[in-house]
């Protein structure tokens, strides 16, 4: 889903859709700053009120996501790094809890 996510922001980058609000993130950076400090707050917020909404928690944390690859793309950083990056830190041991974990309900 992450090379989905980083394929769709670079295709509206790319076509320059000056519409897009991907496009509109990249050439106002601060804004793109803002926006991730932003989701940043509203995801740990929904953690602390009184009624975990589960939901809620994956929406914040989608918007942020989202966000974070914008801004890395902003700098040139490619899908391939991330995933290096995260190979290299997790490598084998993390598909062996995922492989344990498959079982577990969401």
């Amino acid at each position: 889903m992450l090379k989905l996510l980083y394929s769709s922001i670079i295709f509206s980058i790319l076509n320059s859709r000056s519409s897009s609000y991907s496009v509109s993130l990249i050439n106002n950076i601060e804004l793109l700053r803002r926006k991730i400090l932003e989701e940043s707050y509203e995801l740990i917020s929904e953690s602390l009120g009184p009624c975990l909404d589960k939901g809620r928690l994956i929406e914040e944390s989608c918007d942020l996501i989202y966000h974070v690859a914008v801004y890395l793309i902003s700098f040139g950083i490619s899908y391939c790094s991330l995933i290096r990056e995260l190979s290299r830190r997790f490598g084998s041991k993390s598909k062996a809890v995922i492989l344990s974990n498959k079982s577990r309900p969401d």
